[in-house]
This record gives structure tokens, C-alpha cells and sequence, in this order.
């Protein structure tokens, strides 16, 4: 293999494992909005920075890690925004109803970005 595959391999694993994770971060925040708990703050302030951008970003292909969680943080950030002033034009503040709506679409995004890595490695394998 050459260093470029091996960069490109490693590069995909991080973001499948980053996919995974924030989808475990989704769900317990869906979690904790029907249970709460002591912590659920501080659930859905990490993903409201995190989620909604590392959903679509990783689309894109960036070579950087960096660069590509810097713009997803971003992302997230006026994601979390344009939803909240949204709300707030149509008078309809449901922040909990926002915040479970962003997850629930950015899950299927995130569960693709890991099923794609999968699919990856079973191709590699093959070869």
C-alpha cells in the first residue's frame, strides 16, 4: 500500500468512528429529553456543536480532520442558529421539539457516513 492509501484508509476510519459517535451522542440526547437527567445540558450543548454540521460535512471529502471538524463545528453553530431564529420569527418556541427534530434528521446522514466505511472495508477486503 502507499502512504496516500494508508492516509485515505485512516482518514475514512476517523470519520466513521466520529459518525458513530455522534450518532450515540443523538440518541442519548433523545434519551435524556424523555428521561432527564443532571447532565442533559451539557448533552445538548455538545450536540448541538457538533451534530447537525458533522452530518453534512463529511459529504465533502476534506483531507484535513481539522479543517473538516472546524467547518462542521461552524455548521452546527448556524444550523443551531437558523432553527432558533426561525422559531423565534414564527413565535413558536420549541427548543426541545428543534433540538430533537436536528437530531432525528441528522442521524440517518451520520448512520450512512458509517455504512459507507463499512462498505469500504469489505471492498478493500475483497481485493
Amino acid at each position: 500500500m502507499t502512504t496516500g492509501t494508508t492516509t485515505s484508509m485512516t482518514t475514512a476510519r476517523a470519520r466513521a468512528w466520529r459518525a458513530a459517535a455522534l450518532t450515540v451522542l443523538s440518541v442519548a440526547l433523545l434519551v435524556s429529553m424523555v428521561a432527564p437527567w443532571a447532565g442533559g445540558p451539557l448533552l445538548a450543548l455538545a450536540f448541538v456543536v457538533l451534530v447537525p454540521g458533522s452530518a453534512v460535512v463529511p459529504l465533502w471529502r476534506f483531507e484535513d480532520p481539522f479543517d473538516e471538524m472546524v467547518l462542521s463545528a461552524a455548521l452546527s453553530i448556524a444550523i443551531g442558529t437558523a432553527v432558533a431564529l426561525v422559531m423565534l420569527a414564527l413565535d413558536l418556541w420549541y427548543p426541545q421539539v428543534a433540538t430533537a427534530g436536528m437530531a432525528v434528521v441528522s442521524m440517518p446522514s451520520l448512520a450512512l457516513q458509517v455504512l459507507r466505511r463499512t462498505e469500504d472495508d469489505r471492498a478493500e477486503a475483497a481485493r
